[in-house]
């Protein structure tokens, strides 16, 4: 995949959704602009954190019941 522009991202976020498109469709190594490939970066890691905790609750939830 070629490295994208801002625009297409942006593009692309309006359409699918900015958590799916960090998560899983636009790595940063494909983003062209260095802040924007820095705060993507950034915040891949902190939903991962998120969702991580999110999943260990449910699966707390699980047990006990």
């Amino acid at each position: 995949m070629k490295k994208m522009s801002i625009e297409q991202i942006a593009n692309k976020v309006e359409n699918e959704g900015l958590d799916y498109v960090i998560q899983h469709y636009i790595s940063p190594e494909h983003i062209e602009d260095e802040e924007l490939k820095e705060l993507w970066t950034q915040a891949k890691d902190v939903l991962g954190k998120i969702q991580k905790k999110l999943d260990d609750c449910l699966d707390n939830v699980d047990e006990e019941e």
